[in-house]
């Protein structure tokens, strides 16, 4: 009977700690501002052309934030000239880890 009630209790604590962790998610959810991030990163996101010209330092590492891999060149001629293709895959994810913010509170892990 002994060994019942102690696994009653523990289960009763699991219950109680899954609650208090539901109702901290509840708290960042109401907390959360979808508009302040969208205007935040179109802000940041909105030059990239002035990005990458004036300050490459800057734009290389956005670009290993961004990029998942390899950037691919592959040279090409149009009736302008030589140019090149570039390909790639890109990721938000790291790009995004620490612009996130609820109310004074930086996320700083997001999974991509």
């Amino acid at each position: 009977m002994l060994d019942a009630i102690k696994a009653r209790e523990r289960r009763r604590a699991e219950i109680r700690a899954h609650l208090e962790h539901l109702e901290g998610m509840a708290r960042a959810a109401d907390c959360w501002e979808a508009d302040a991030l969208s205007r935040k990163v179109r802000a940041e996101l909105s030059d990239w052309q002035g990005l990458l010209e004036g300050e490459p330092v800057v734009a290389r590492q956005v670009l290993r934030k961004l990029l998942a891999g390899r950037l691919v060149l592959t040279p090409k001629e149009n009736a302008s000239g030589r140019l090149f293709e570039f390909s790639g895959r890109a990721s938000y994810g790291k790009l995004l880890a620490g612009a996130l913010s609820v109310k004074g509170i930086t996320l700083v892990q997001i999974r991509d």
